[in-house]
């Protein structure tokens, strides 16, 4: 029996229908810019002046998390007075502006009645992943961009969630009134946490004029602005008062 050659006609037309219905429901990501830059620069407090966290009294349980805790709201170091726990971010972004930027994880663990990390960023669509390894009942609360209340009564739990919003997240325990946590999420990736002597770096960073947004949970916001030029490293110094608390 010989078949007709209709069939493979209709085969070819349904094969390159399937492939242009493919192609209109494929998202394109967006394009790596080519001219890229680096912002390198340090954070630092003003004066000669060192101050420390505050520090509150506890009697909750005592025998796990002691009798005093610090609220590791302000660390200097003491020959750079570089500060830790600045978030330093690009603002004003418009969407269209923005390269592919994948989720991460993060693991915000609660050990010795504190939250680690104190201080972190993420890009949206992120995953959380709050676990503790103290034998005590915490809770990992999440106020602002992200509401959530996870209980973790016993060591080793882990539970996800996910940063799905731009914004800032607060992050308390309920049981220990001293615990706190903040995470910036992004929808992109130019974002970073000053290291122990005060240093960020944000790598990648597409040519042009930018607002730098820095923001610290005791000394407050700011911004500067900045260049950003192809293949080169644009090097700021940002400078906190204790006047600005």
């Amino acid at each position: 029996m010989q078949l007709k050659p209709i069939a493979g006609s209709l085969l070819g037309s349904a094969i390159v229908a399937l492939a242009a219905l493919g192609a209109t429901t494929v998202d394109r990501p967006r394009p790596v810019p080519a001219a890229a830059g680096t912002i390198e620069g340090v954070v630092r407090l003003a004066g000669d002046q060192t101050p420390g966290p505050r520090t509150v009294a506890n009697t909750t349980d005592p025998a796990v998390c002691g009798e005093v805790q610090s609220r590791g709201d302000l660390l200097v170091a003491e020959a750079s007075r570089g500060i830790r726990n600045v978030i330093v971010a690009l603002g004003g972004l418009a969407a269209e502006e923005l390269p592919a930027a994948p989720p991460g994880r993060l693991v915000l663990d609660n050990y010795e009645c504190q939250f680690a990390p104190h201080v972190a960023v993420l890009t949206a669509g992120s995953t959380i992943e709050a676990t503790s390894q103290d034998h005590i009942l915490h809770t990992v609360h999440f106020y602002g961009a992200l509401v959530r209340n996870v209980a973790l009564p016993m060591a080793g739990m882990r539970v996800a969630v996910t940063a799905s919003k731009p914004g800032m997240i607060t992050v308390l325990c309920d049981v220990h009134g001293w615990m706190q946590a903040f995470v910036r999420v992004d929808r992109h990736r130019y974002h970073a946490v000053s290291d122990a002597e005060g240093g960020f770096r944000l790598d990648d960073v597409p040519a042009g004029s930018y607002e730098l947004e820095i923001w610290h949970e005791r000394l407050g916001r700011r911004s500067q602005p900045v260049n950003v030029h192809a293949g080169a490293t644009s090097e700021l110094e940002i400078v906190y008062s204790l006047d600005d608390r």
